[in-house]
């Protein structure tokens, strides 16, 4: 998604995913999910996105 948001943005960005800070994949879990009291809009990332440029 990031990187699709940059180039969107006409961004050149070399985005390098790593995990090697104090959260490791075990700890990932569930946290960019919506907990079970939030408001989900229709909005989808690629409208989102298309909107960006």
């Amino acid at each position: 998604m990031a990187r699709r948001t940059n180039e969107a943005r006409g961004r050149t960005v070399k985005l390098v995913p790593t995990w090697s800070t104090m959260f490791s994949l075990e700890t990932a879990g569930n946290a960019l999910l919506p907990s079970p009291d939030a408001r989900i809009m229709p909005t989808t990332f690629d409208q989102w996105l298309t909107e960006q440029r």
